[in-house]
């Protein structure tokens, strides 16, 4: 919004949860004060016919992305425009993935060669192209939120949810554990922003007597993500990135390897801390 004098802004959210109506009216009139190019949100409503019972439901996230992709090629093609910008960070984008099964459920809807897949499927069912870009692919999720902070919008953050347990939680709190939240702490932590105490059942960030409460299982995905960032630059991982860039067809391999590079340092900095 910033830099983009000209343009004038459309968002599309879905909302699947009860709670983001509410989030999202703040959220804009937030933004709106500063910034009069964002025109009001088309907010679409989605919900599961007859649900099953938790325990039987998909578990993976998979079909939410991808259902969150199309309605924002969908909204694009009904107000004339093809292009849907998604503000997913490079990391989140490119997914590297982790060892031992512990990412096999993560998302790829930002994936460059999903949204290349997505495009193509909108073409062959409307006729129309859509494109799909990524502004923040060569950026971590820290530099994106550290956008709010130098521009005085770092109360923005506490109107946000990533947890994709958060319906779950007692209190209306994010769990603390799963993938979204450790890499929404991780990147909130870096970018230098505070936020509110008992934001989450369980506190990876806080004293030992805290963390060491925090149930084994619940820490196999920070295990898994601190692995890799240890292992990030021996050679097996480093040929194992290059293959899975050229998979995903971006053509900037040094960009990406500087941005896995700059994560890496976030997390080490963490880690002494």
């Amino acid at each position: 919004l910033r830099n983009s004098t000209s343009i004038s802004f459309v968002p599309v959210t879905v909302r699947h949860n009860p709670r983001i109506p509410q989030l999202l009216h703040r959220q804009f009139s937030r933004i709106g004060r500063d910034f009069r190019r964002v025109q009001p949100a088309i907010s679409i409503k989605v919900a599961l016919i007859a649900p099953p019972r938790f325990k039987n439901q998909e578990h993976s996230q998979r079909c939410r992305s991808f259902l969150f992709t199309v309605c924002g090629g969908v909204a694009a093609q009904v107000i004339g425009d093809g292009v849907v910008e998604l503000y997913e960070s490079g990391v989140g984008a490119i997914n590297l993935p982790l060892q031992q099964g512990a990412g096999s459920r993560a998302t790829r809807g930002c994936h460059p060669r999903v949204l290349a897949q997505v495009e193509e499927l909108f073409l062959k069912v409307t006729g129309r192209s859509v494109v799909f870009q990524l502004p923040f692919l060569f950026k971590t999720k820290a530099e994106v939120v550290g956008t709010l902070n130098r521009n005085g919008l770092a109360d923005l953050v506490a109107l946000t949810l990533s947890c994709v347990h958060h319906r779950l939680e007692d209190k209306h709190r994010q769990c603390g554990c799963c993938p979204a939240c450790l890499l929404r702490r991780q990147a909130i932590h870096s970018s230098g922003i505070e936020e509110a105490p008992n934001s989450y059942k369980y506190d990876l960030f806080g004293n030992a007597k805290v963390v060491n409460k925090v149930p084994e299982g619940n820490l196999r995905y920070l295990k898994q993500v601190l692995w890799q960032v240890a292992n990030y630059q021996s050679a097996s991982a480093q040929d194992f990135f290059v293959r899975h860039l050229r998979q995903a067809g971006i053509g900037d391999v040094k960009k990406s390897m500087d941005l896995y590079a700059r994560y890496r340092n976030e997390w080490i900095v963490i880690v002494a801390q």
